[in-house]
């Protein structure tokens, strides 16, 4: 795999920029060294290899040295404290790779830069801690809360024999616990009913978001252990991604799919026939692991059209525009003022749609915009609303 992303830092090096107008972290920091390309700069160091094979004539390749020793400091001297911390200033939300005219996946290889920093013990001060505190609780935070919130929520939820597994994640037990049971709720009203996974706290996205490949394939391997054969619905996209995507980069095979409850619920509600739509609209906010990582745009959209008299008010930068919240990537522990920032952004924008509520689906988004002063819900939360209206209006 570092092949690719080497090749993807030579590609890199030798552009003009043309994404820099995409990356979100770039546009809130006003830091040059925290852009695309001067991240890309850094992936060699990461991987182990101090630069990349000159492809350009000597005068040039002299030429993009000084221009990146100006920008970043001599490439040949390995990774340092200082330079770590730049590659953990990535959100991961790939708007750089959709504006690249090769595709290049600059968080797929930034990430894979991060193992370098890991074992030299300079990831920032608040990744570690948080690798820790997973360490001593199987989560990155609350690990005593969550487990807690999962046994409530195991002892209300009655097991359906060979149904998929809702896999809830780490911060909607403890942050939403309505939302899971309202998944399982209706999930069982649409004749396609959902068992709450028990097993792991954490997907571990966390562990491999840090550098800790290693520590993460250790734990996805014990979570898919746990799980056993069969399928799994995600609420939120990250874990979607770390139980497939990531798992199967780092050699551990998942053994069944994955899929977002969005998707599993789409699949299930009728076009026609259901209670009446609710009053209001709502705004949307694309989570970008789910739309740009995983292509998912219609599915929710469905979902609340549906749901809502006035559907859907799309906000100023929407589906593969859509801006980042500022949650991923473990941004907030790394750079807490920026991701802090990307949220205030991002709310204001939202807002600006005058719609009666927000909602995403993702547990990050809806915690960082929360945290931004804006209300918001998950999608499954206005499909349970619309869906169970009717046996309020009986009641």
């Amino acid at each position: 795999m570092e092949r690719v992303e080497r090749e993807a830092a030579e590609r890199c090096r030798y552009c003009p920029r043309q994404c820099s107008h995409a990356c979100p972290v770039l546009l809130e920091s006003s830091r040059e060294t925290l852009s695309p390309n001067a991240l890309m700069s850094l992936v060699p160091l990461g991987l182990g290899d101090g630069g990349v094979t000159a492809r350009l004539p000597a005068a040039m390749e002299r030429l993009a040295r000084r221009a990146g020793a100006l920008l970043m400091g001599p490439a040949d001297d390995g990774l340092d404290a200082d330079r770590a911390e730049l590659l953990y200033g990535c959100s991961g939300c790939l708007a750089c790779r959709d504006a690249c005219d090769h595709g290049n996946d600059v968080p797929q290889a930034v990430f894979a830069a991060r193992a370098g920093a890991w074992r030299e013990g300079l990831a920032p001060a608040g990744v570690q801690a948080m690798h820790r505190r997973f360490g001593a609780e199987g989560a990155p935070a609350r690990g005593a809360e969550l487990a807690a919130a999962m046994s409530m929520l195991a002892a209300e939820s009655p097991s359906v024999p060979d149904a998929p597994r809702l896999w809830a994640g780490c911060e909607t037990p403890v942050e939403a616990p309505d939302s899971v049971r309202a998944a399982l709720r209706i999930s069982r009203r649409l004749a396609a009913p959902l068992s709450l996974a028990v097993g792991p706290l954490c997907c571990g996205r966390p562990l491999y978001e840090a550098g800790d490949r290693e520590g993460f394939a250790r734990h996805v391997a014990t979570v898919w252990h746990q799980l056993r054969e069969g399928d799994v619905v995600v609420l939120s996209p990250g874990c979607g991604e770390a139980l497939s995507t990531l798992a199967r980069e780092v050699g551990v095979e998942p053994r069944g799919s994955v899929t977002h409850l969005v998707v599993h619920l789409s699949a299930c509600v009728p076009g026609h026939g259901g209670p009446p739509p609710l009053a209001g609209s709502v705004t949307y906010h694309d989570p970008c692991r789910l739309g740009r990582g995983q292509g998912v745009w219609s599915a929710p959209r469905r979902l609340l059209s549906l749901a809502l008299l006035k559907g859907v008010q799309e906000p100023a930068e929407t589906r593969e525009l859509a801006g980042c919240c500022g949650g991923g990537g473990l941004l907030p522990l790394a750079h807490p003022e920026v991701a802090r920032g990307m949220a205030m952004r991002r709310a204001d924008m939202l807002r600006e749609t005058g719609a009666d509520r927000y909602v995403t689906a993702c547990s990050g988004c809806r915690r960082t915009l929360s945290a931004a002063g804006l209300p918001v819900v998950d999608v499954v939360d206005i499909v349970a609303e619309w869906l169970e209206s009717a046996d309020r209006s009986r009641a």
